[in-house]
């Protein structure tokens, strides 16, 4: 403590403050969203996606079995094996309409989401003025308290040799 400290009776460091910027700053909590937190962006997907186009029944396995069968059974089942092959295609065809209407839909869906994230990512960056407003008044509080702080120890010292042990 000084001389004038000790001759008044008072800690002039009373002013002082350990208010620190990332203190106020400091989240709610560990996990809450923020532009520097925003989190994962997950999605929800009730079933696994189909890499490719395949058959689901028993049924549709057995048909490319008696197919097999037939072809190695020799040509005079040749007949039957390509109207089978014929019925194959037309099935494998109405498959691969199907499985790229899917794969449109997964992707037009994708889009819907991404621009859902999109939007939320907009909103997290649109809130970023906000928290650099915020630490810009508490930068300007500190030093205005600060200053005013100085100009009240020069009016009280002035004159004065102060010793600060």
């Amino acid at each position: 403590m000084g001389f004038l400290s000790k001759f008044l009776g008072k800690d002039l460091d009373a002013g002082n403050h350990s208010i620190k910027e990332d203190a106020a700053l400091s989240p709610t909590h560990d996990e809450v969203f923020r532009p520097g937190r925003p989190g994962e962006f997950h999605s929800i997907r009730s079933i696994p996606l189909l890499d490719r186009p395949r058959y689901f029944t028993e049924g549709e396995a057995a048909a490319l079995q008696a197919i097999a069968k037939q072809k190695a059974a020799g040509v005079k089942h040749t007949e039957k094996a390509l109207a089978a092959m014929e019925s194959i295609e037309g099935s494998d065809t109405k498959v691969h309409e199907m499985y790229y209407g899917y794969r449109g839909k997964v992707a037009e869906t994708e889009l819907q989401k991404l621009k859902a994230n999109t939007d939320y990512a907009a909103k997290l960056h649109g809130l970023r003025p906000g928290y650099a407003g915020l630490q810009s008044r508490i930068r300007k509080a500190d030093m205005g308290a600060t200053s005013k702080i100085s100009k009240l120890r020069a009016s009280l010292y002035k004159g004065l040799e102060v010793d600060d042990d």
